[in-house]
């Protein structure tokens, strides 16, 4: 499906977690889509969790938009950091390794939709994460529904570079 469909899944007050670690790897089409259907009035209020810091293309759009109402772990874009300022976004800041624990554990409350960039879907529906995967396995195991952005400008043979591990 396209972007702006994949966005139709979002509800308002979802908590959604995406890929990424330090701007790479997190979504760049669905995320857009998302703070489009907040800037034509519609109110999202959506809670996001990532690995780490993410780009543009998630913090940014979705806070300028007004789609972003809480973001957790960590963050370095301007627009997010003003919004978090003004009290606007509210913004909790705690150590990465602490948010798969959190999400296992149902701290955040429930993970409604994972946004996950990905260079591939093998014939088994495994993901091939592309360049970062910060909490993305945590996120696929716990959300009721999954958004897979397929990243067709990096290499397919990124397969097997990440060593994920899921504690039990």
């Amino acid at each position: 499906m396209s972007a702006d469909e994949a966005a139709l899944l979002v509800k308002k007050g979802m908590l959604i977690g995406t890929s990424g670690f330090t701007l790479a790897g997190n979504p760049k089409a669905v995320t857009p889509a998302i703070a489009k259907r907040a800037e034509n009035g519609e109110e999202l209020a959506l809670t996001v969790i990532t690995g780490a810091s993410v780009g543009d293309e998630v913090d940014g759009v979705l806070t300028r938009s007004g789609a972003l109402a809480r973001r957790y772990p960590y963050q370095t874009n301007d627009s997010l950091r003003n919004a978090a300022n003004q009290g606007k976004v509210a913004f909790v800041d705690m150590h990465l390794s602490q948010v798969p624990f959190w999400i296992r554990y149902g701290y955040f409350g429930k993970m409604d939709l994972g946004i996950i960039e990905a260079v591939a879907i093998d014939e088994k529906g495994n993901i091939i994460p592309s360049s970062s995967l910060g909490c993305s396995n945590t996120i696929v195991e716990h959300a009721d529904k999954i958004i897979v952005e397929i990243n067709n400008s990096q290499s397919p043979e990124l397969e097997g570079i990440h060593d994920v591990y899921s504690p039990k």
